[in-house]
C-alpha cells in the first residue's frame, strides 16, 4: 500500500482518490460516502497542471 501512496503523491493525486467498500444494499452509506468525497475534492479545488510527473521546477 505504501507504493500506491507514494505514487499518488508523485502524481499530485494525494487526497483525490478514495476507496471504501460499500455493499449493494447500503444505499444511504454509498450516498454519504460519495457526498463527503465530493466535498473534499471541492475543498481541494482544481488540480494544478504544474504538479506531478514532468513538472518543470
Amino acid at each position: 500500500m505504501g507504493n500506491v501512496v507514494d505514487a499518488m503523491k508523485l502524481l499530485g493525486l494525494e487526497g483525490r482518490v478514495h476507496l471504501e467498500w460499500v455493499s449493494a444494499n447500503e444505499g444511504p452509506k454509498f450516498r454519504e460516502t460519495v457526498t463527503e468525497f465530493v466535498e473534499q475534492i471541492r475543498a481541494l479545488g482544481p488540480k494544478s497542471a504544474s504538479g506531478g510527473i514532468g513538472a518543470k521546477v
